[in-house]
């Protein structure tokens, strides 16, 4: 006899064609839900990618660095496209994948952007130079995602092979908070 568990875990591979999420999530913010018609208080039309922008803007790590699907490191190239400031927004879907990009626009890319204002496991930004990830936090006012959600960002960014051994690691309203500590092996 199958459990009720099992039973719910076909009907949402059924449902959905995949497996269920493997993070708790947050939901878009009440005030946000609409923006990108323009449907909100403030009337901002804000881009939601396309699942192929979203293909595109999939986070990968060669060689303990950040790197996009082609295998270039990520770098913010501020140089030549100045309006970047030289931060990667991201977001962790709820099967941990990453996606980033670097062309946040206030009032037409937000953290919402990247999975169309579907829930996200975590949402924030990333200081990454030539791959290197130099600062992560949890700052999302979409998403407001807790510490715990960050946590699981650090998790997720060492079993893909990331190197974040000397990454700062910023909680939003947590200044002293420091990530739980890689597991070790018995």
């Amino acid at each position: 006899m199958r459990s009720w568990v099992s039973v719910l875990v076909g009907l949402w591979v059924v449902a959905c064609g995949a497996a269920p999420p493997r993070y708790p999530t947050f939901n878009i913010g009440e005030k946000y839900r609409g923006e990108e018609t323009g449907s909100t208080a403030n009337g901002h039309v804000i881009r939601y990618f396309t699942p192929a922008e979203r293909d595109a803007a999939e986070l990968h790590a060669c060689g303990g660095k950040l790197c996009d699907r082609d295998g270039k490191l990520l770098d913010p190239e501020v140089a030549s496209h100045p309006e970047r400031g030289g931060t990667l927004m991201y977001v962790m879907a709820p099967d941990g994948t990453l996606y980033g990009t670097f062309d946040a626009k206030l009032h037409v890319v937000h953290h919402s952007s990247l999975l169309a204002g579907q829930p996200v496991a975590c949402a924030g930004d990333m200081v990454v130079v030539q791959g290197e990830v130099l600062e992560v936090d949890n700052a999302s006012g979409h998403y407001k995602p807790s510490a715990e959600a960050l946590d699981n960002v650090v998790q997720r960014l060492r079993a893909m092979g990331v190197d974040v051994g000397a990454t700062k690691f910023k909680y939003f309203g947590l200044p002293d908070r420091a990530p739980a500590p890689e597991p070790r092996e018995p």
